[in-house]
């Protein structure tokens, strides 16, 4: 799993799916 950590989010990219996690709650994308 590769994470890219970013101004206010967070991507996880796992199996070609990027999941996009925000700063409050989480959300994917």
């Amino acid at each position: 799993e590769k994470i890219i950590p970013t101004f206010r989010r967070i991507y996880h990219i796992r199996d070609g799916v990027t999941h996009e996690e925000a700063g409050e709650g989480r959300e994917f994308a």
